[in-house]
Formats: structure tokens, sequence, C-alpha cells
């Protein structure tokens, strides 16, 4: 007879019981750790940095989580945390977890903090491949150095060189020019030396008194008519040679005084050039006092830039997290025609996002006081949630602020996204506040507005006021000499200023311009200080400019006065060819002659 099987299945259930209760053991055992390393991992893939977490205590009873010491590391900086969570603990939907997503009701974030020191390195993340930034992105992402403060950093390179330095380093026009002038002045006295050695050189002058001497040998030797028509002949020769040398030598001598014109009208230009290096010397070596406004603009636009690529970088790395991909349409259904029956639907449950934060506690160290702050809505599809997230932080009065305010939105549920960022600082009180390499504040107070809008996750505009007091800054600069009391001077002379910054373009692409009170007043204050020292560098390197010059101008009027020497030369050609014409005579080549050669050349009417 066959036993009748009883209520219980006990083969059935007793491997039922054995794999629940090896799962159970398996998630209490490991998967607070597994849940910790996949936050490491994941998470350090994602931002690029290294994000360590100190302990994950998980509660499927009371469908808990809890994180403690979340850090995050900054990729340019390893010893350093961009963010660091204390405690982070939420409740979460167990039945949505199985549906895979995150509901979670309410969230607790104590001892959120900023740029924190990391008690170790952290290694750098070996970043996905993605394309290569242009060289403005780059230029832009370079953070590590930057005018400071007020503009004052970018004075701290700045020094007073001395003219000796000045001129070792750099080239004088002066001298530049008076080289290729002496080169031109040169090439033309032996332009002219060569002419008038070949044609009008001593050797021109002792052939022609030569051939006089020769003429006068013959004239003794007279025989016949023949000879003295020969030796007429050949004085008509030697008088028309002579006199067209002459006439060369006057047009010559125009020449000569044309290019010595020319060339002494080089040289008088040459004195101006030593003012003109001074002038060029002056503006890249010495201060320029007319218009702050560059200083500032670089000054502050360089760390503001610096600052908002960062959060550019992080905006863009919390874009992906902020919305789902496109929802399919779900095409409505259509009219059943006429006597064709109708389709009935049962009511659906309301859809949800994947990931969602109804409400969440915050908590932050902001200038080392703690600020609370409310989450609302966070999720990754506003459109089927149908609420942007808010963040709102508003803190008192406290030793280092009397009001704080933060509003943050970030809104997908419209065709257009809109995210706006609203802050707002009262009293900040300034002390032992680091503004860059170079100055320091060492007390002071300040109110600091901000408003950013993005829409479309693209246009982006904002602006940021600051309104300073009481401030008493110093000049940090080591090493910097007679510009670090020139600076402080100046720093000593400001108390108060404001600075505007208007933000426009794009997410990648904006600008910076700002307005501000503190270039009229540093322009001010350096005047004040400056003059002085600027005219005493100036008197100074005026005088090493002109005697560096002094011997080489000199040697150019030395090499025109060559070029004069020349046409004395000629001058003196021309008077011996004068006194050879005189010598070329009837009466000096053809004297009287004893016997009937003298009678021959009483027969001869001679024209000379």
């Amino acid at each position: 007879m066959n036993k009748k099987p009883g209520f219980i299945r006990w083969w059935g259930l007793i491997p039922f019981v054995v794999v629940t209760g090896l799962i159970a053991g398996f998630l209490l055992l490991f998967l607070d750790s597994l849940i910790e390393s996949t936050i490491e991992e994941q998470g350090s893939q994602a931002l690029g940095a290294q994000v360590d977490v100190a302990s994950v205590k998980t509660s499927l009873l009371d469908h808990s989580i809890e994180i403690r010491g979340i850090e995050i590391a900054n990729a340019e900086k390893l010893d350093e945390n961009i963010i660091e969570v204390g405690n982070f603990t939420f409740n979460f939907d167990l039945n949505q977890a199985f549906s895979k997503k995150l509901i979670i009701d309410e969230l607790t974030a104590d001892g959120i903090a900023f740029n924190t020191t990391r008690k170790t390195p952290a290694r750098p993340v070996k970043k996905p491949a993605k394309k290569k930034e242009t060289p403005e992105e780059e230029e832009a992402d370079d953070s590590s150095s930057g005018p400071g403060f007020g503009g004052l950093d970018a004075l701290k390179g700045m020094q007073f060189k001395s003219p000796k330095e000045i001129l070792e380093s750099e080239k004088l026009e002066t001298l530049e020019r008076v080289k290729e002038v002496r080169e031109d002045v040169k090439a033309t006295k032996a332009k002219w030396e060569d002419r008038i050695q070949n044609r009008y050189g001593k050797g021109a002058i002792d052939e022609i008194k030569q051939k006089i001497d020769g003429i006068k040998q013959r004239a003794k030797k007279i025989s016949g008519p023949g000879d003295v028509q020969a030796l007429t002949a050949d004085i008509q020769s030697l008088r028309g040679d002579i006199e067209g040398r002459v006439d060369e030598i006057k047009n010559l001598k125009s020449e000569l005084k044309a290019e010595t014109e020319k060339a002494q009208a080089l040289v008088r230009d040459l004195k101006d050039l030593p003012r003109k290096d001074l002038e060029r010397l002056k503006s890249k070596y010495s201060l320029d006092l007319k218009g702050g406004t560059g200083m500032v603009g670089a000054l502050v636009a360089g760390p503001l830039k610096d600052h908002l690529n960062k959060a550019r970088r992080y905006y863009e790395k919390a874009k992906p997290y902020l919305k789902k991909k496109k929802e399919p349409v779900v095409p409505e259904p259509e009219t059943p025609e006429r006597g064709k029956g109708l389709t009935i639907e049962f009511l659906k449950p309301k859809p949800t996002p994947d990931f969602l934060v109804r409400h969440g506690k915050l908590s932050i160290t902001l200038f080392g006081q703690d600020v609370s702050g409310d989450l609302k809505d966070l999720s990754d599809n506003q459109k089927i949630h149908g609420k942007p997230m808010v963040v709102k932080f508003d803190a008192g009065n406290n030793p280092k602020f009397d009001r704080f305010n933060l509003d943050l939105t970030v809104d997908r549920t419209g065709t257009a996204g809109r995210d706006t960022l609203k802050t707002r600082i009262e009293g900040l009180k300034l002390s032992g506040f680091e503004t860059g390499k170079a100055v320091k504040v060492e007390q002071g107070g300040a109110d600091i507005k901000s408003t950013f809008n993005i829409v479309s996750e693209e246009a982006l505009t904002g602006n940021i006021n600051v309104q300073t007091r009481d401030m008493n800054m110093k000049w940090t600069q080591s090493g910097s000499g007679e510009l670090a009391d020139i600076m402080q001077k100046t720093l000593n002379s400001v108390s108060r200023f404001y600075l505007n910054f208007l933000v426009s373009g794009t997410v990648n692409d904006y600008a910076v311009k700002v307005e501000s009170d503190l270039d009229k007043t540093l322009n001010r204050a350096i005047r004040g200080v400056f003059d002085d020292k600027v005219k005493e560098f100036e008197g100074k390197l005026n005088a090493a400019i002109l005697e560096k010059t002094k011997g080489p101008l000199k040697d150019s009027t030395g090499a025109v006065s060559n070029l004069v020497d020349l046409r004395k030369l000629l001058d003196s050609r021309e008077s011996s060819l004068q006194n050879l014409l005189g010598e070329a005579t009837q009466k000096a080549l053809l004297p009287k002659l004893p016997g009937p050669a003298g009678d021959l050349l009483k027969q001869f009417k001679l024209p000379f």
C-alpha cells in the first residue's frame, strides 16, 4: 500500500532552504565588500580619478546602505581630494530594486568637504581614449599657474633689470644701423678710390708729365715741316686729353659731393636712433602706468577661468547621469471601427525613473563651517518624474560669514534644459587667505553674489560680483628684492574695491569680461610709488645706451670724413692737370731754337 504524501514536500523544501541560506550567507559575508570594490573601481573609471571608500554597511532588513569615508582624488593634484564625504546613508525600495531601479526616499550625506589634503597620494587613473582637446581647451585646463588676486601676481615677474643686463640681452637698433651705414660708406669710399686711382692717380699724372718731356726733347730735333706738324698734333692730342680729364674731374666732384651729402644725411639720422632705442627698451623693461585694465583683466580672468573650466569638466561628467536615453514613443491607441469591439486596458502603474532620490539632507564644510542643505528630486529621467532637481543651502551667522545661500536647479522636464545656480555670501571674513603665489589677505571682508544659467546644456551666461572692504594685504613673493618693497607699499594703499565678472558664450567656449575700480586704485597707487624709481631707471638706461653707441657713432662720422678727403684729392688732381695744361703750350714746349729749326717754327702760327 502506497503511503499518502504529506502536506510539506521535504525533498523540495530542503534544497530551497539550503540554496536560500547560501545566498543569504554570501550576501551577509561579501555584499558589503562587493559594493565597496564596485564603487571604487567603477567610480575611478567614470571620474578619471581614484575613488576610495573606507567602509560599507548594508542592511537588507531595513533596506538601507551606509557608506563611510568616501574620497575622490584630484587627478591633477594627487595629494589632494576634490571632494570628501564622511558619511553617506540612504534607504532604498527593495521591490523596485528587483526591477533594476534604485529609488531612494531619504538620503543623508554628512561631512562633505572640498579640496582636502589626502593622507597618502592617489594613484593616477588611466583615462579612456577620447578626442584630442583643442589648444584653447588645453590652455584653459592648465591651472597650475596663473595670475593671482587683484592683478598683483601679474607684476611678480617684473623686475628692474640693470641697464648692463638689458644691453647684454637686447640688440640696439642704433648699432645695427651704424653697422649698415659704415658698410655703405666703406663701399662708396672703395668705389671712388678705385675710380680715382685708375684714371687720376699719381701714375696717370706722371704719364702726362713724361709725354710733355718727350715733346720737349723732340722739339730740339726738328728737321723739317713734317716734324713740326707731328709735334703740333701730339701737343693738341695731349691738351685734349688733359682738358677731358679736367672736365671729368669736375663732373666727378659733383657726383662725389652728392654721395657725400647722402652719407652725411645717413650719419645725421643715426644720432636720433639712441632715443628710439631708449623708448623701445623703456616700453619693455620699464613700468607702463597707463590703464590698469589689462593688468586686472589678466589677473582675474585667468584664475576665474581655471575654476570655471574645472566646473565645466565636472558638469560634462554629470550630464549623462541626469538624463536617460530618449524613451521610445508609444503610439496612441487607434479608435476601433464601429462594430468591431473595444479593447479595455487596466490601469497601469505610474512609470518611475531608473534612479531617483526624493529627498536628501546634506552637510558641507564651507570656510571651516558646517552648512546644512536639502536635495530634492534627483533623477535620471526628469520627464518621467515630472520634477527638476533642486539643491538649497542656507546658513546663518557664524565666525566666518554672516549669511550663505545657494540655490541650484537642474531642469530637464521641458524640451530645452535649463540649469540655474545662484549663490550669495554676505559678510565673509578673510583672514590669512592665500589669493595666489604672491599676495595674502591678512584681514578683510567681502560680499559675493553670483548667478549662472545654462540653457539646452550649451548656452552659458553668468555674473559674479565681489565687494571688498577693510582689506589688509601682504606681498609674499620671496626673492623679489626692490619690487617687494614697492608692491607692499602699493598694497598698503588699497583697502576696498569691487570686481564684476560677466561670463557669456557656450559651456565649451566662453568669454569673461572684467569690470573693476581696482584698475584706477592700483594705477594711482603704483604711480605714486614707482615714479621716482622709473625716472632713475630710465636715466641710467639712457646713459648706458649713449655710452655704448658713442664710439660707433663717432666712427661713422669719421668714415664720412674719408669721402670729404677724396674730394680734396680730386681738387688736387684737378690742380695738377691745370698746371700740366699750362705746360702743354707752344711757348712752353716749342721755345725759340737757334739755326734753321728756329726759322722753320716762325712759319707756323699755332693756336696755343
